[in-house]
């Protein structure tokens, strides 16, 4: 199961869970026997339309306790024209809903249109 929500609060100042939890957690608790991938989750809507943005293609970061359930997922997301980066387990879900905040805010108080993302870069 691919979850991609984030828990954002009404005004985007914050998430509305836990600091030592995450929605994709919270997921997995209530469906013990499912394993939950995150996914997805630090890329806007209109990044699907066009992965590419300015010329470099972004990147979707992808988490979970599970090999081949965050294997498969890193195929779709690769799939919908993404570079999947395999973040770590679970847990690194809290990290990636706060990139998604922070990218959000970014947006909001910078003008940006809604093709942002991250990307990450090195030699």
């Amino acid at each position: 199961m691919v979850s991609l929500a984030n828990p954002l609060n009404e005004t985007y100042s914050g998430l509305v869970t836990a600091p030592n939890t995450s929605a994709a957690e919270e997921l997995q608790k209530r469906l013990p026997n499912a394993n939950v991938v995150k996914a997805f989750s630090t890329v806007f809507a209109a990044d699907f339309a066009t992965p590419v943005i300015a010329g470099q293609q972004a990147d979707a970061f992808v988490a979970g306790n599970d090999t081949a359930a965050v294997e498969t997922v890193s195929d779709l997301v690769a799939t919908a024209g993404f570079n999947p980066i395999v973040a770590g387990d679970l847990s690194v879900s809290r990290t990636l809903e706060n990139m998604t905040l922070l990218l959000i805010q970014l947006t909001l108080k910078n003008g940006y249109n809604w093709l942002a993302g991250w990307k990450i870069l090195h030699n």
